[in-house]
């Protein structure tokens, strides 16, 4: 009978180290895949911006045509385009980290 138990604590304890290898394994793994989903960010959190090759012609399809007596930019519009402006920065930093 302590043989009978020896062997059921031997094989107890193997099987407690298994559980802490695999525990250890499954952290591992949990950290690499958030590295790579960090890595791989979906498509819609990247904003994509279409210019014309060199030496191609650009659509002016949906377009509204370019007015030469456009309102110059007045003081009070400015602090909404640089707000727009730090929205875009900040934008292109989260989309490069």
């Amino acid at each position: 009978e302590c043989w009978v138990d020896s062997k059921l604590l031997k094989s107890l304890e193997d099987q407690r180290i298994e559980n802490e290898r695999l525990a250890e394994a499954a952290a591992r793994l949990a950290e690499e895949t958030h590295e790579i989903n960090q890595e791989d960010a979906p498509d819609d959190d990247i904003l994509m911006i279409d210019y014309p090759e060199e030496g191609e012609l650009s659509s002016d399809k949906g377009k509204e045509p370019l007015v030469e007596d456009q309102a110059p930019l007045v003081e009070d519009q400015a602090p909404v385009v640089v707000d727009q402006l730090q929205i875009f920065q900040e934008a292109l930093r989260e989309q490069q980290e």
